[in-house]
Parts: structure tokens; C-alpha cells; sequence
């Protein structure tokens, strides 16, 4: 088995409401992009998906929001 990470490039800077799905699939139809095949994982990180949600948080809020949504400190 061999694991190779290459990123997504020519991806915008995401905004909230932006459709990260479909800036994923532009992004992966250019011709520098790596292609991908059957079985290959495709990973996102949260914190991008939290910018598309519209997720944001100021500094100041945080850790209200923090305590708000976290159900349990490990």
C-alpha cells in the first residue's frame, strides 16, 4: 500500500455560503491538478468546511463558543 499526499491547488480563499464541493471540483479539473481514481481518499479539513458554514468566530467570542459546543473535555 502506498499513501501520497498532493494538495488541491487553485483554490480560493472560502467565504461563508461559498460551495466548497464544487470549488473542490474546478480546482481538481485543472490541468495542474492531480486526478483522482476509484479508490482514492479525498480528505478536507475542518476547518475549511467551518469557513463554507459560515463557522466564524472573533477572538473574543471563542471560548463562549468553544463551551457552547463542546460536549466533554478529554
Amino acid at each position: 500500500m502506498t499513501l501520497t499526499c498532493r494538495p488541491v491547488r487553485g483554490l480560493p480563499r472560502i467565504r461563508p455560503g461559498d460551495d466548497l464541493a464544487g470549488l473542490i471540483v474546478t480546482a481538481l479539473r485543472r490541468d495542474d491538478s492531480p486526478t483522482l481514481q476509484d479508490g482514492d481518499v479525498l480528505v478536507v479539513t475542518s476547518k475549511v468546511v467551518s469557513k463554507a458554514e459560515g463557522r466564524i468566530v472573533r477572538g473574543a467570542d471563542r471560548e463562549q463558543v468553544d463551551d457552547s459546543e463542546t460536549r466533554r473535555v478529554v
